[in-house]
C-alpha cells in the first residue's frame, strides 16, 4: 500500500465521529403535541393553545410551556387600563434527584433557607415561591404518585397605559397593582423528585386552571 494511500486513511480515521466526539441526542423530545422525556422515564400532552420550548441539555429544566392566545382582560378595575404587555401563562417542569421524603423536601424548598443542593435554581425557575402568599395546599396525585399543590398569589406594582387620560393623543402612565396566581406542584418517582409551576394572571387563572388540569391527567410515566 502506498505511503499517500496510507496517509489518507489515517486522516479520515481522525475525521470520523466516534462515541464520545458525536454530539449527545435530546433525551426531551416533542413529537406533536406529546412530549417524551426518556431521561427521567415520563411524558404528556401539550393543551390546546400552548407551545413547548425543550432545554438544552444536561438540564434540571425539562421543558418551558406557555400559553398561545390569551383571553381579554375584563373591563374595570386596574385590569382594565390596557391589554397588553400581559403576562403570558406558563408551566415549568424541572425534575431532579434527591434522597430526602417527598414532605422533607418540600419543607426545606419552601424555607428556602439554601439546604437544598440546587435551591438557588429552583428559586430562579420557580419564582411563585419567592415573595408571594401561601394561599392553601393540599394533597394530589400524578399519575398514581402522591404529591402536594402549593398555591399562591403574587401581588407587584406595574406602569401600564392609561387610555382614558390622554394628552396630545398620548396615553398617560399609571402605576397599578397586578396579581400572579399559580400552583407549585411537587411528587416523587423513585429518587426523581418533579417540580412544576403553573403561573397566570389571577383574573383569567379560571381559563388556564382547565388547561392545567388537563395537562397533570396527560401526565404517564414509561415503564
Amino acid at each position: 500500500m502506498s505511503r499517500r494511500i496510507i496517509t489518507t486513511l489515517f486522516l479520515l480515521a481522525l475525521l470520523a465521529p466516534s462515541d464520545g466526539w458525536a454530539k449527545k441526542q435530546k433525551t426531551g423530545v416533542l413529537e406533536k403535541d406529546l412530549f417524551t422525556d426518556s431521561l427521567n422515564g415520563y411524558q404528556f400532552s401539550v393543551p390546546h393553545n400552548w407551545k413547548l420550548k425543550t432545554e438544552n441539555e444536561p438540564s434540571l429544566s425539562r421543558a418551558t410551556l406557555q400559553k398561545i392566545k390569551l383571553e381579554k382582560l375584563p373591563a374595570g378595575g386596574s385590569q382594565g387600563y390596557y391589554d397588553g404587555e400581559r403576562y403570558i401563562p406558563t408551566i415549568y417542569v424541572l425534575v431532579d434527584t434527591t434522597s430526602l421524603s417527598l414532605e422533607r423536601f418540600c419543607e426545606l424548598l419552601l424555607k428556602a433557607k439554601g439546604h437544598l443542593p440546587q435551591e438557588e435554581y429552583y428559586l430562579m425557575k420557580l419564582d411563585l415561591l419567592m415573595q408571594s402568599e401561601l394561599e392553601s395546599q393540599l394533597k394530589v396525585k400524578v399519575a398514581g404518585q402522591e404529591g402536594v399543590s402549593y398555591t399562591f398569589q403574587k401581588k407587584y406594582l406595574k406602569t401600564v397605559q392609561d387610555p382614558r387620560q390622554r394628552t396630545y393623543g398620548t396615553s398617560a402612565q399609571i402605576t397599578v397593582e397586578e396579581s400572579l396566581l399559580g400552583r407549585l406542584v411537587l411528587f416523587k418517582k423513585g429518587n426523581k423528585i418533579f417540580m412544576i409551576q403553573c403561573a397566570g394572571e389571577r383574573t383569567t387563572f379560571q381559563f388556564e386552571e382547565t388547561d392545567y388540569q388537563k395537562f397533570f391527567e396527560s401526565w404517564k410515566f414509561k415503564g
